[in-house]
């Protein structure tokens, strides 16, 4: 497929295509700010949480302290380096400048009116610079594609009602890409300088950034090879020709490094004055994705394979289907070309930070969603590239009416998915849901079973006729302890005493059961509890698919873990039609549309049963 030769990317902007981008713009937002207290102030995103709770605790002195601020002491410090600094800093400057608007919020949840908009803004903002580098690349037609299609595109939008660091780093890689381009065909030192000044932006946000020095140096070299290596296949004057183009190398690299570095230490200034504070969180952080650090928020990982793990999740859950298929071919058809072309292609820019970004992140143990989030814009572009080459290359065929049917296809089914992701925050938190439930039904003095590692229900800290957390008798279940005789025995008593067990999410029973080996009996006490042959039946879910008039997109919480369907699910019907899209990532549900499930003792059994039920080979 040959790119058309019309030279589209030179066209002038006609007065309609403003209009068209400030209305793809507008539908981004408004699909990123709608139902932004999604957990009406409860901070179920843990990452999140903790991002609040460090911003909280940051304040500035005036007049400044300036032994104070440039020590580990500083009250700027944030004395947490999971994430880079310049997201905590700037939720704090931006909430301490804007009025204190209260309305019976505490805080922290303050936090959430200004954190999570500014979360949709950066968001926003990564589809103008997708538009603008699209039609810088391929033309208007793929610069508005690949917004419409970023403007709908679920991961994106699901993130952007969260305030962790996943959007805003996002945002500046697209930017620093998109300066990329600019020094590979211009060689300016400004657009040099400008491209360090976006990737220390990146690294303040997050180090795993890093790899986009590895862009610059490959945007340097191709502009340098281009302008300064013509003719150089004759021998005579090889070597000057090789200085020259290095000479030209080292010098942008410097500018861009030096820029990046200073820009870094002056966002998360703190990497440098509390240099070990930073460096042992660093490499905990480094640890755990890696898998040498073994921490049980991870072990739902544990024997899934690398790339197609998340591969497969990309497809059908943060894109949907046909836009997830139709990025992934576009992204082929662009290696395949940019490896036959790779003197004058622009896209090896594009590919140099997403194919190393892809490699170094989808090898890690831990496989959260949102650490796509980076390359997702840049598939979203080559599937729109790939659209209109098909365009052009079907007119000549007589054959336009398949290739606009397959565009219609893929950005309808995509909007019509992201309009089913919104009916999520078109209703209350599950969670909530669960926790009325409980207060209501649930006598007081009952005992009930919650796990640890995830929050308990009924909620703590409600107001009203939800604040009946007091009432009931706590039995908290370490199931992801040392499978010794020990464990059994308060398992057994756990199991033997509790009138009500609480499952908030999967976040367990979707991970012991895959891991018989560590956890034997703790895998068959989940067999065995929702099977019912433990006497519990369940008596209470919630849930919040994606849905859409009669159809509901649905996860299976139960068959990746080989577990059964309890008997109250085996018919359960959430619309009249229902599309079942199999495991969905944990990190996928669990925030903002989990799927608890409270089950009640129906039929007594003796601690000895139990106990042989547990040890039952």
């Amino acid at each position: 497929m040959a790119p058309r030769r019309d030279d589209d990317t030179t066209k002038r902007r006609s007065w309609w295509e403003p209009l068209l981008v400030g209305l793809i713009l507008t539908l981004a937002l408004a699909l990123r700010v709608y139902g932004w207290d999604w957990d009406e102030g409860h901070l179920f995103h843990p990452d999140e949480r903790q991002i609040f709770m460090v911003v909280r605790g940051m304040s500035l002195p005036w007049p400044p302290d300036w032994d104070n601020l440039l020590s580990p002491e500083s009250t700027l410090n944030p004395r947490f380096f999971a994430y880079g600094s310049f997201p905590m800093y700037l939720l704090k400057a931006v909430s301490s400048v804007m009025p204190d608007v209260n309305n019976g919020m505490g805080p922290t949840h303050r936090l959430c009116l200004f954190g999570r908009p500014l979360s949709a803004l950066f968001d926003l903002g990564t589809m103008a610079l997708l538009y603008h580098l699209g039609r810088k690349l391929h033309g208007w037609r793929v610069g508005l594609l690949s917004a419409a299609f970023g403007a709908v595109a679920v991961l994106h939008i699901q993130l952007s009602h969260f305030y962790a660091v996943d959007t805003i780093l996002t945002f500046f890689v697209v930017l620093a890409v998109s300066l990329a381009v600019e020094v590979r065909r211009h060689g300016r030192l400004w657009h040099g300088f400008l491209l360090g000044l976006s990737i220390g932006l990146a690294l303040a946000t997050k180090v795993s950034a890093v790899t986009l020095l590895l862009t610059a140096s490959i945007a340097w070299g191709l502009w340098a090879g281009t302008t300064g290596m013509k003719g150089a296949a004759e021998k005579p004057g090889l070597v000057a020709r090789v200085w020259r183009w290095l000479r030209r190398v080292l010098l942008g690299m410097f500018v861009t490094t030096v820029a990046s570095i200073v820009t870094f230490f002056l966002f998360e200034p703190y990497a440098l004055l509390d240099a070990v504070r930073f460096l042992s969180d660093y490499l905990t952080q480094s640890w755990m994705v890696q898998g040498r650090l073994d921490v049980p928020y991870v072990r739902q990982y544990l024997g899934r394979t690398d790339y197609i793990y998340e591969i497969r999740q990309l497809v059908v859950w943060s894109l949907g289907i046909p836009l997830g298929v139709i990025s992934l071919l576009g992204l082929v058809v662009v290696v395949v070309e940019s490896a036959r072309k790779w003197r004058s292609s622009e896209e090896l820019v594009l590919l140099s930070w997403a194919l190393p970004y892809f490699f170094i992140v989808g090898s890690f143990s831990a496989k959260f969603m949102r650490y796509m989030l980076p390359v997702v814009p840049f598939l979203l572009l080559f599937g729109s590239l790939l659209l209109v080459r098909l365009l052009d290359a079907s007119r000549s065929k007589g054959l336009a009416w398949v290739a606009r049917g397959v565009l219609v296809l893929v950005l309808g089914s995509t909007a019509l998915y992201a309009m089913a992701f919104e009916q999520i925050y078109a209703q209350r938190h599950p969670w909530i849901q669960a926790t009325a439930w409980i207060c209501e039904h649930i006598p007081p003095g009952a005992s009930l079973a919650t796990e640890h590692w995830d929050d308990p229900l009924p909620l703590t800290q409600m107001t009203g006729d939800l604040d009946c957390s007091g009432r009931y008798g706590r039995k908290r279940m370490n199931v992801y302890d040392v499978a010794d005789e020990a464990k059994l025995d308060w398992l057994v008593e756990t199991i033997y005493s509790a009138d009500y067990i609480a499952l908030s999410t999967q976040r367990l029973y979707g991970t012991i059961p895959r891991l018989p080996e560590r956890y034997p009996f703790t895998s068959r006490y989940y067999h065995y509890l929702f099977s019912g042959e433990l006497g519990f039946d369940l008596v209470y879910h919630a849930t919040a698919y994606p849905r859409l008039g009669p159809v509901s997109l649905v996860d299976d919480t139960f068959s990746d873990a080989g577990l059964p369907v309890p008997a109250a699910l085996q018919d359960y019907r959430p619309s009249p039609y229902v599309l079942q899209l199999g495991h969905a990532d944990e990190s996928f549900t669990v925030y903002d549309h989990p799927h608890p499930l409270i089950l009640e003792k129906v039929r007594p059994l003796s601690r000895v049963e139990i106990r042989t039920m547990l040890n039952h080979e």
